[in-house]
């Protein structure tokens, strides 16, 4: 004879697995919308000597963006950043935010959360002022192989900062290709001189 509450546990066992599995997924999906409130920037305090060893780290191109939280035209050229930003990683260049805030790293906090600022922001404070002469801001420093090359000072426009981004970047490939070339020329040479 079957025994009606081992029927009744047997039918249900398939269908709870389920609900279940689905809230759980539900649930998971849920959450991860919820992620991005962990992942928030955030300026980290750094001192200068530190800094320096981070942008002077070899490889890649690097755009120094120096702000505050006082400043207002720093404030209204960071959407314009973290758009050139996006724009322009998959090319190799890379921003950097340095903040020269008296207030310290929390200052520029509620901007970065404001503007999702896409790039590391650290708070250098009175110190960096000094060390990279910064006599206006808002101010970009272009670095190539850790050392800074140019400096763009105020507010720019979009079209002046794409025309400076593409010669900065095309300056490395110019270089590539003088390299190339001369790399070339040698072995040439060497070649001839081997007949």
């Amino acid at each position: 004879m079957i025994n009606p509450k081992k029927l009744l546990y047997l039918d249900l066992g398939p269908a709870l697995f389920f609900i279940l599995f689905f809230l759980l997924f539900w649930g998971l999906q849920e959450g991860m919308a919820d992620d991005s409130e962990f992942f928030k920037p955030t300026a980290i305090s750094l001192d200068t000597d530190a800094f320096d060893r981070m942008i002077q780290k070899p490889g890649g191109k690097r755009i120094v963006v120096v702000m505050a939280s006082w400043c207002a035209p720093c404030i209204r050229e960071l959407p314009l950043l973290v758009k050139l930003q996006e724009k322009y990683k998959d090319q190799g260049l890379s921003f950097i935010g340095m903040s020269v805030d008296y207030a310290g790293a929390e200052a520029m906090n509620p901007f970065l959360e404001k503007f999702k600022v896409n790039f590391p922001v650290y708070w250098v404070g009175e110190k960096g002022i000094e060390r990279y002469e910064l006599k206006k801001i808002p101010q970009l420093l272009f670095v190539e192989e850790g050392k800074i090359v140019n400096r763009l000072k105020g507010m720019q426009s979009k079209k002046a900062l794409e025309e400076r981004i593409s010669r900065f970047l095309e300056e490395k490939e110019k270089k590539r290709g003088a390299d190339a070339d001369a790399v070339d020329a040698v072995n040439q040479e060497a070649s001839e001189s081997d007949r």
